[in-house]
């Protein structure tokens, strides 16, 4: 006579994982790590987030990391700090924002933390650039860091841009108004004798100059006369009269 062997549950569960028929109990997961943005003493939750100007980078980090210099952070719980953008920048570490490059200054470069200062030649007139500007045609500027150029003084000029410096006017030529880009050519009937000169001058009577730009006057020549400053011919003598010397002043000394 056969026999009835009765089963609890607990021994029909475990027959049937013995022959396959259901699977067995996953085993029990390792412990989460905190992800990238957060950290704990252990590394594992509960995690906290990076703080604002700092980051974590790792998972499983125990520490939050101050952003370096460049750099910065002004949300929490990030992987990574975001590079001071041109025009700004970031001198300490842990930072929470960028600062703006000052008067006379620009960044051309992201995550720096210094501004470089307008090379001379050019100036910064605002906060927050990121290139330098030249100097306009009439003005100049021979310092470095400068928030505005210097225009040409009179009698000097300045002809190109990003100039450091201005150029005297040559005889022959003046000039009388401030930030030029050219000197002007003494008129007929003027001079200029020296270079950086800011005005022409008149012929004395007794001398002309028909040419412009000249740095000298002409006597004038034997026969003729002038008896007006400021001339640019000679007037010649009635017919049948001379004078004896040049530079003659007169109709009078015509005889």
């Amino acid at each position: 006579m056969k026999h009835r062997v009765a089963m609890t549950g607990l021994a029909m569960a475990a027959l049937l994982v013995s022959v396959g028929c259901v699977p067995a109990p996953e085993p029990e997961p390792e412990p989460d790590l905190c992800q990238p943005g957060t950290y704990s003493t252990d590394g594992a939750p509960p995690c906290t987030p990076a703080p604002v100007g700092t980051f974590v980078a790792a998972e499983g980090a125990s520490e939050a990391i101050p952003c370096p210099g460049g750099t910065y952070q002004d949300e929490e719980g990030q992987a990574s700090c975001k590079p001071a953008p041109a025009g700004w920048f970031v001198a300490t570490t842990g930072a929470r924002e960028a600062t703006a490059c000052p008067l006379g200054t620009y960044q051309d470069e992201t995550g720096q933390s210094s501004c470089k200062p307008a090379p001379a030649g050019s100036h910064v007139g605002s906060t927050g650039a990121s290139q330098a500007t030249e100097c306009l045609p009439g003005t100049f500027q021979d310092s470095e860091g400068q928030t505005s150029c210097t225009d040409a003084p009179a009698g000097r000029y300045v002809a190109v841009s990003g100039a450091t410096e201005a150029t005297s006017c040559t005889p022959g030529t003046y000039q009388d108004s401030e930030g030029q880009a050219s000197c002007k050519d003494a008129d007929p009937g003027h001079f200029v004798a020296y270079s950086e000169s800011n005005s022409q001058t008149k012929c004395p009577i007794g001398t002309y100059q028909t040419n412009s730009g000249e740095m000298y006057c002409l006597l004038a020549p034997v026969g003729s006369y002038v008896d007006t400053a400021g001339s640019a011919t000679a007037t010649e003598c009635p017919e049948g009269t001379t004078t004896e010397n040049e530079g003659s002043t007169s109709i009078d000394d015509c005889a």
